[in-house]
């Protein structure tokens, strides 16, 4: 009687995460339709706004529409900034991020998977900005965290590992590059598989790993010529993907 009545709890248990999570995700799906919405000039009774615009007025919208709703705010801080950071909005999208963070660390503690995402996501901000002291700061506490995690959710650490790749390279620490993004490429194939754009962004970075480490010619034109197979493969051969062309 204990076990089925335990069963019953569990399911329940599980029944409710999942109702709440698809609530949540039908709650992110009609904020980002009322973001494009803005865009519409008849709407805004004049130009359309650009998609940089669009994010930094949904910036600002969250705090207010979801002021009480911590968790949800959280995610959709972070999906604003990783938009602003991928159109080259900096400053806009490191406040987003922090804002993510600060929410997240509050609401469940610095350790917890979700503040961790938060603080990864501001970890790939700081190269961006060339802000080689906060990411090196950062990387000493993210390392061992997404190392503690790996198993709930590897790509963490995968990100983390590029980073450490990525101010090495940045910091001219070229001996010190390579094996970081290894690790994160074999990671990444073992457990997201080889068309995963991490796993093909990590083996990019490996290549070019290789490269700043001054190997000889042969070893860098094999490890490229990898690279780009691996990047066609990954992408149907489409020779226009920037992977691709970058490989």
């Amino acid at each position: 009687l204990v076990a089925i009545l335990a069963g019953a709890v569990v399911s329940l248990w599980q029944a409710r995460v999942a109702i709440a999570e698809k609530e949540r995700a039908q709650e992110v799906e009609r904020f980002v339709v009322s973001v494009f919405q803005e865009a519409d000039p008849y709407r805004q009774a004049g130009r359309p706004l650009t998609a940089a615009e669009l994010l930094r007025h949904a910036q600002s919208d969250i705090g207010e529409r979801f002021g009480n709703r911590s968790p949800l705010r959280i995610s959709l801080l972070g999906l604003v900034g990783t938009g602003l950071m991928n159109l080259d909005e900096l400053p806009a999208a490191e406040s987003s991020v922090q804002q993510a963070v600060a929410d997240a660390m509050l609401l469940y503690g610095q350790e917890h998977i979700e503040t961790l995402r938060a603080r990864v996501l501001l970890a790939e901000v700081h190269p961006a900005q060339r802000n080689n002291a906060a990411l090196r700061a950062e990387l000493a506490q993210l390392l061992p965290a997404a190392r503690e995690v790996v198993a709930q959710e590897p790509e963490l650490l995968i990100r983390v590992l590029k980073a450490q790749t990525d101010l090495a390279i940045e910091e001219s620490r070229y001996h010190e590059g390579e094996a970081p993004v290894r690790e994160a490429f074999e990671l990444a194939k073992r457990t997201l598989g080889p068309r995963h754009p991490t796993t093909v962004a990590a083996s990019t970075l490996l290549a070019e790993a290789v490269m700043f480490a001054g190997a000889p010619p042969e070893a860098t034109m094999a490890e490229a010529q990898r690279g780009l197979d691996f990047a066609l493969a990954a992408y149907d051969g489409r020779e226009d993907n920037p992977r691709v062309i970058q490989m």
